[in-house]
Parts: structure tokens; sequence; C-alpha cells
């Protein structure tokens, strides 16, 4: 925060709306994506 301002906010993502590609090595390592997120800022 910058006084009242939001400069910056991360989105907790789920893996299971990302790519297949994107959860090919969760798959790979026998890993479900449902209970899996990440951060991004």
């Amino acid at each position: 925060m910058d006084g009242d301002r939001v400069i910056g906010a991360p989105t907790g993502l789920a893996m299971t709306e990302e790519t297949e590609e994107f959860r090919q090595p969760l798959v790979e390592a026998g890993l479900s994506s449902g209970p899996i997120g990440f951060l991004h800022e």
C-alpha cells in the first residue's frame, strides 16, 4: 500500500486452472494438482 493506493497485489491461482503443459511436471511426479496453488505477483 502507498497511502490509499494498492501498488502491488499478489494473485493466488489454483494449479487446476493452468494449462496441461504447466501441470505436466506434477503429473509426471504422481502429484495431484487439485490441492496445489501458486502465488504470482
